[in-house]
């Protein structure tokens, strides 16, 4: 079971979710701030989405989840077929797609920008 709450001040939990017969799905939440790391829990047909501000402690929850009788969706995420970096789309600094397809023919240089 995974009880919720309001807040950490509150003695009773608002609600339970029973993790026995769910699956978990990593998803890039339309709702989620920006940076954030979510995933999806459904139980019955109800979706409970959950984020972090960190991978690890996305890791985490999900290792704690799947130990409880959660299962992953292995085919949540579909594989990415690509030959070069000019087939992808991105999404820029103001959350606009980009077209990598626009340097092909150049030399370029990718850098991970990623923090935690």
């Amino acid at each position: 079971m995974l009880y919720y709450y309001d807040s950490e001040k509150d003695a009773c939990p608002k609600g339970r979710i029973p993790l026995n017969e769910g699956q978990i799905t990593l998803s890039e939440c339309g709702e989620c701030k920006r940076g954030s790391y979510c995933f999806t829990i459904n139980i019955g047909g109800r979706n409970h989405t959950q984020c972090t501000t960190k991978s690890k402690e996305q890791e985490e929850w999900l290792q704690a989840l799947m130990d409880a009788g959660v299962t992953l969706q292995e085919n949540a995420i579909a594989p990415v077929e690509a030959k070069s970096i000019f087939d992808f789309t991105v999404k820029d600094i103001d959350l606009q797609d980009f077209d990598l397809n626009q340097f092909r023919g150049n030399v370029c240089l990718v850098v991970n920008v990623a923090s935690e």
